[in-house]
């Protein structure tokens, strides 16, 4: 498992570094352990499939200037590292958490919504 940072002060669940750290925020203690352990091998992925040094490559490249290109790679990496926590044993628990809050707006222009991902962790079965 990664090295795991505590950021009690910040909101959000999981981010990888490109360097081998995961972050976390204030709400992942509040997550059951089996929940837990599926976002640290949903970022684990990230980092053993390269796809963190890919963006950090995409940043000093200019890379991330061509938009479009930029959102579809990104939104492939949640999905491909959603498939890894789900090959490593973390599938239900990764698919509980994300049914939890599949109503909530996650969906971003580089970060595939929770029912589609959902979707495909059950399309690649």
């Amino acid at each position: 498992m990664p090295n795991v940072i505590i950021y009690l002060n910040r909101p959000f669940y999981a981010a990888s570094s490109p360097w081998g750290w995961v972050f976390v925020g204030r709400y992942f203690k509040l997550l059951p352990k089996d929940e837990q352990d599926a976002i640290l091998a949903h970022e684990e992925g990230h980092m053993v499939l390269s796809h963190t040094m890919t963006r950090l490559w995409w940043l000093v490249s200019f890379k991330w200037m061509n938009h479009e290109a930029w959102m579809a790679a990104t939104r492939d990496q949640e999905f491909e590292a959603d498939a890894y926590a789900a090959h490593h044993g973390h599938k239900l628990a990764l698919e509980r958490f994300l049914m939890r809050y599949v109503k909530h707006p996650t969906a971003t222009p580089i970060h595939p919504s929770n029912l589609d991902r959902i979707v495909r962790l059950n399309i690649t079965e």
